[in-house]
């Protein structure tokens, strides 16, 4: 099984609230999508591709790091700089679709 399917198995598991409302968040999904695009998070953010990290963004990020550091990469760094601001409106759609995570 790669470690893909891993990481969304313990993401379901033990962080089953935060990985609802990154789903739910379209903002969210846009930057899980881009980050998981190998794109840089100073990319991503830009207001022109998914805005300011989402305050669902971070929180999932966080349960991540405590609960699924050997199943996922470690996406706590990419909220570090994270806002909590309505996303821009026109932004870019990088692949919406459901977070990876």
């Amino acid at each position: 099984m790669p470690p893909h399917n891993n990481c969304v198995s313990c993401a379901k598991t033990s962080c089953c609230n935060e990985y609802d409302a990154c789903a739910g968040d379209a903002r969210c999904v846009c930057l899980v999508d881009c980050l998981a695009g190998d794109n840089p998070v100073s990319i991503c953010t830009l207001p022109e591709n998914c805005g300011p990290t989402a305050r669902v963004f971070t929180e999932a990020a966080s349960c991540l790091d405590d609960a699924c550091q050997a199943q996922c990469p470690s996406p706590g760094a990419l909220g570090a700089d994270s806002t909590d601001r309505a996303p821009p409106s026109g932004a870019k759609d990088v692949g919406v679709g459901a977070p990876p995570f």
